[in-house]
């Protein structure tokens, strides 16, 4: 799961961002301005992970999630800058 986390800060941290579409589907904005290397780990954990990557956005974007989701979330506390974000439970 850290690379995970890894990836998915260190492509938001160089300009990348997810947003998420409908029935939590994500698309990958900025994606070209990423190394080639981030790109394709990025690529590979969409198409892999794609439920926890989307839990990890959601929660980035501070946006709810139904209590009734949250007991199979791997991701309640992912780090950033030093903090924590909380999910916003509804």
């Amino acid at each position: 799961m850290s690379g995970l986390y890894a990836t998915y800060w260190q492509a938001r941290a160089l300009g990348a961002s997810l947003q998420l579409l409908p029935g939590r589907r994500l698309r990958i904005l900025g994606l070209e301005r990423l190394p080639a290397a981030l790109q394709q780990e990025l690529s590979h954990l969409l198409e892999e992970q794609e439920e926890e990557l989307s839990w990890l956005a959601c929660l980035d974007a501070g946006r709810a999630i139904p209590r009734g989701e949250l007991a199979g979330l791997p991701l309640l506390r992912p780090r950033r800058a030093g903090g924590y974000i909380r999910a916003v439970v509804q």
